[in-house]
């Protein structure tokens, strides 16, 4: 057995593994807290280097604030592996829809083998949306042999959930060929 396969078996063993049966990971009565966890700017600070550059950021800020220019929404594409809580994707999500004042061209894919995990990151994410009025359509989608959970927007913004980086990229060529199309 190498380290690898032993490794995969220490944390999402169904019956063993860590993050498929620990009731507390994060955070108070769990093992460690991670940046996100202390605060939003972590979030913030990732969502403008996702907007080309703080100058720049701080430019079209001052613009649209005097009303002289909309920010363009040049698509933007986000993996994140092991989402945890969900509060890096919650305060990045955050700050592209105060940047760009919508949602439109992001696509947000996560990797994750906690299925406990991932119905609380998909319930902190959809809650935020809601109260922006964004209603997200909900699919099961099959991408190699596993289902991926995959939430689309009437807006072009996009959400899917995957247990591996393999399966979540092959969902995003397959979304990005369709679009093409």
């Amino acid at each position: 057995m190498s380290v690898a396969e032993f490794m995969n078996i220490c944390v999402s063993d169904p019956e063993y593994g860590y993050y498929t049966t620990k009731q507390q990971i994060f955070n108070v009565g769990g093992d460690f807290t991670t940046a996100p966890e202390l605060g939003q700017f972590f979030g913030e600070v990732f969502a403008l280097l996702n907007s080309k550059s703080l100058g720049v950021w701080i430019e079209v800020l001052l613009k649209q604030m005097l009303g002289v220019l909309k920010v363009p929404s040049t698509p933007i594409s986000i993996i994140e592996l092991g989402p945890g809580t969900g509060k890096l994707a919650l305060d990045v999500l955050r700050s592209l829809f105060t940047i760009r004042k919508s949602l439109q061209g992001i696509n947000m894919s996560f990797v994750d083998i906690s299925d406990k995990l991932k119905t609380t990151q998909q319930q902190k994410l959809l809650n935020f949306l809601q109260s922006k009025n964004v209603y997200m359509n909900y699919k099961e989608i099959e991408v190699g042999p596993q289902k991926m959970d995959s939430f689309t927007s009437d807006g072009d913004f996009s959400m899917c959930w995957g247990r591996t980086l393999a399966q979540v990229m092959e969902h995003d060529l397959r979304r990005m060929e369709s679009a093409k199309k």
